[in-house]
């Protein structure tokens, strides 16, 4: 027997329980039990970059690392400006493992929370990175 699953199966696990008519009586249905783990095609890491404490004119860099089931290449990063930028230009091959290198260097005091997000053409849905930090004044 085989199974096959959707492609928009969610991620997760999966646990359900199948079962098997027969010709016999005594046991008309025999139950069989389906267990997976459904992977994204594409992860990142890490998926929230968080302890960003900077003062005004300072900068920091954090880099994140993007896996995919198989080569892709990074087409844009979305949530992009006030202070944030990609270090380095985006690969113009495909890989199975990406690396992209973020520059924060915010120009407002507060809280500094963002959703970048990297679109593949691996997916239609982006890959998210959350970023969460505070600013204070020099």
């Amino acid at each position: 027997m085989s199974l096959t699953l959707k492609a928009d199966a969610p991620t997760g696990i999966l646990k359900q329980e199948l079962f098997l008519k027969t010709n016999d009586p005594a046991t008309p249905q025999v139950p069989i039990a389906v267990e997976a783990v459904i992977q994204a095609a594409l992860t990142v890491s890490p998926d929230v970059l968080a302890g960003l404490n900077l003062k005004i004119g300072d900068e920091q860099t954090r880099r994140v690392v993007v896996r995919g089931n198989k080569p892709f290449r990074i087409l844009s990063v979305e949530g992009l400006g006030e202070g944030v930028v990609v270090l380095n230009p985006l690969p113009s091959g495909t890989s199975a493992v990406q690396v992209v290198t973020f520059k924060f260097q915010p120009a407002a005091t507060g809280e500094f929370k963002r959703q970048l997000q990297l679109k593949t053409d691996l997916q239609t849905e982006p890959v998210t990175v959350k970023v969460d930090g505070t600013v204070s004044a020099p």
